[in-house]
């Protein structure tokens, strides 16, 4: 339980990072989030296993339904 929430703060501040570097060079987050699944995932260096679909998408329905809503308050 603790390495997991180890590993989730240590995504979450690398993912500051990377939003740091995207807005200093132009480079787009998207890009660095692609490279860290990457390097987290179940063959990248870390071997994190992936078997829980049902819950991806649970997760990602509901990240989905907070960028509409950050979305909807930033437009004019």
């Amino acid at each position: 339980m603790n390495s997991i929430l180890l590993i989730g703060a240590i995504v979450i501040i690398i993912c500051m990072l990377c939003s740091q570097l995207s807005n200093k060079f132009g480079i787009p987050v998207l890009f660095f989030f692609i490279l860290l699944g990457m390097i987290f995932g179940s063959d990248g260096l870390f071997k994190i296993p992936f078997e829980d679909f049902h819950f991806t998408e649970n997760l990602c329905s509901v990240a989905l339904i907070f960028i509409i809503f950050y979305g909807g308050f930033t437009t004019n």
